[in-house]
């Protein structure tokens, strides 16, 4: 993956660079498909002339076919990376699941639906289903032959 990097109201340093490669390092890793010379990562740093320390992060990621854009605002210059790298990843992972046509057999469960509901029963209802249980189960098997 290439990077072109712009700063503004800001001086560019290999540390700033080496903090961009290390935040879209999973972005990186779900582009594994991608032959790397293909993708281009256009990063844009601008240190907002309000405060000193206010950061803006915009980041476009050209992909062959398609295109993914994120940006946020951070105190510090590495939490507005976190938080592009997390938007980037959401929206990758959702491309990637729309050309692998996911989002038409796969659904994905809600919390609510994959916490396994309990009905309280009472003590004699459960010995009749347990007693059926063991009935069927018993007519499922045959009769067993007593050993002599």
């Amino acid at each position: 993956m290439y990077y072109q990097i712009h700063c503004k109201e800001l001086d560019f340093s290999e540390a700033k660079e080496s903090l961009i490669r290390e935040k879209m390092q999973v972005v990186e890793h779900l582009l594994h498909d991608y032959p790397p010379e293909s993708v281009l990562g256009k990063v844009t740093l601008w240190r907002l002339p309000v405060t000193d320390e206010f950061y803006n992060v915009r980041i476009e990621l050209d992909l062959p076919g398609d295109r993914c854009y994120a940006r946020a605002n951070g105190e510090t210059l590495e939490s507005a990376l976190i938080n592009v790298a997390a938007e980037l990843e959401r929206q990758v992972k959702h491309l990637l699941a729309t050309k692998r046509n996911e989002t038409h057999w796969k659904r994905i469960l809600h919390r609510s639906e994959s916490i396994r509901r309990t009905v309280p029963v009472e003590e004699e209802e459960l010995l009749e289903i347990q007693e059926e249980v063991h009935q069927r189960t018993e007519k499922l098997q045959g009769p067993t032959e007593k050993a002599a």
